[in-house]
């Protein structure tokens, strides 16, 4: 399984969790992007239409994949300094998951998300 591969893992995950569980939440994220930084952003509506009228703001995100043999019920992702400094210079912040999987058979994905 490539990088690549892994990557579409991750953030089809994330936009099916945040499309199946908010009806206020759209997100926009690409994979095998080569954007600075991040990945796309999740923007959020003060109601369910999601219409310009109801545009509240978009959140920052950054998502990183990983195939593992074992979950953790603690994890730790590093980071270089250089990309924190480039999240510290947004304002309002940047939302970072990491999405863990392991495939059972060759062909099911179990999948643990974290976030911070």
């Amino acid at each position: 399984m490539t990088t690549t591969d892994i990557e579409k893992i991750a953030t089809n995950k994330i936009e099916e969790e945040i499309l199946k569980n908010s009806d206020c939440l759209s997100p926009y994220i690409n994979s095998n992007d080569k954007t600075p930084l991040w990945d796309g952003n999740i923007f959020v509506y003060s109601g369910e239409n999601k219409t310009n009228d109801l545009y509240e703001g978009k959140i920052d995100v950054q998502i990183k994949g990983r195939k593992v043999k074992q979950f953790k019920k603690t994890n730790t992702f590093s980071i270089e300094v250089e990309t924190l400094k480039g999240y510290q210079k947004e304002v309002k912040g940047t939302l970072l998951f990491v999405v863990d999987f392991k495939t059972i058979d060759d062909i099911k994905y179990f999948i643990v998300i974290y976030y911070l």
